[in-house]
């Protein structure tokens, strides 16, 4: 018997990683971005259906859940909808947009979802750090902040297991993934020593022509990189096309996309570069 074919939004996308733990092989991770909620309408319905039928360990919210001020409260019914459905084995994961008011923001806080504001968890046993960048209109990310804070957690981590200090360090090297909703800070992640970003906001362009031409993409990376698997000399970065749309309610050649990435060893797609490659286009 076939198994059931996943919802139309649903796109499984594999990825190899040189350094991937053993354990972590078949780790399935779902991203979520760039609702960009105004009002209610048919597509949410049909958005938390896929959501149900996500087979996910981790899920991803990489932000502009909401388009204007004043959509606070649409946004955050269909957000509250999302993660009544969601049960992933690691838990959701969250960082904000550059649309996301600090109302929406504030309204947020209560979900079950861990908001990653310059802030890194430590999960599965200290295989998996998540890290997040915070992302505001009219602010960057503090870098620094990240650092500070991700050596605190790991800290915290050591103690809770009751490492010494004079360890051996013996103990495989952790997953590092990173949720920028920027995907134009995937240089700044390789800089940190990131294996994987999760990013949106370009929303593939929106509005493409044939040969996935986007015209616009609210970033300022080039065209050719607004969707798809990135990689920058060893860090990958994955842009979403998104779920939503601004400005003009409308799509074309650039479908919607739930991707949910399943992790798997190997050497990357393409040579290390110093520049940023789009080694998959979506």
């Amino acid at each position: 018997m076939l198994p059931p074919k996943p919802h139309p939004l649903i796109e499984l996308t594999p990825l190899k990683l040189p350094r991937l733990p053993a354990e972590l092989v078949g780790l399935r991770i779902a991203q979520l971005t760039d609702l960009h909620v105004s009002r209610p309408r048919a597509r949410y319905r049909a958005l938390i259906k896929a959501v149900e039928e996500l087979d996910a360990d981790l899920i991803f919210l990489t932000g502009d859940y909401m388009s204007n001020p004043g959509d606070e409260p649409a946004a955050m019914k269909v957000l509250e909808a999302i993660c009544e459905k969601l049960h992933p084995r690691l838990g959701t994961f969250g960082v904000f947009g550059n649309h996301d008011t600090h109302t929406m923001r504030k309204l947020a806080e209560p979900l079950p979802v861990h908001w990653l504001n310059n802030d890194m968890h430590v999960i599965e046993g200290g295989a998996i750090e998540v890290h997040g960048f915070e992302n505001e209109r009219y602010k960057w990310p503090d870098t620094l902040r990240l650092v500070a804070t991700a050596q605190e957690r790991r800290e915290q981590h050591q103690r809770s297991l009751h490492l010494t200090s004079d360890c051996d360090g013996s103990a495989a090297a952790p997953l590092r993934l990173l949720l920028s909703h920027y995907p134009n800070l995937l240089p700044v992640a390789s800089d940190l020593g990131m294996d994987l970003v999760f990013s949106g906001h370009t929303h593939g362009g929106q509005w493409r022509l044939p040969r996935r031409l986007a015209l616009y993409t609210s970033c300022d990376l080039p065209s050719h990189l607004s969707a798809g698997v990135l990689r920058h000399r060893q860090t990958l970065g994955v842009v979403s096309r998104g779920l939503g749309e601004t400005f003009i309610p409308l799509r074309i050649l650039c479908p919607p996309h739930l991707p949910v990435f399943e992790l798997h060893q190997g050497e990357m797609a393409e040579a290390a570069s110093q520049t940023i490659e789009n080694v998959q286009p979506w």
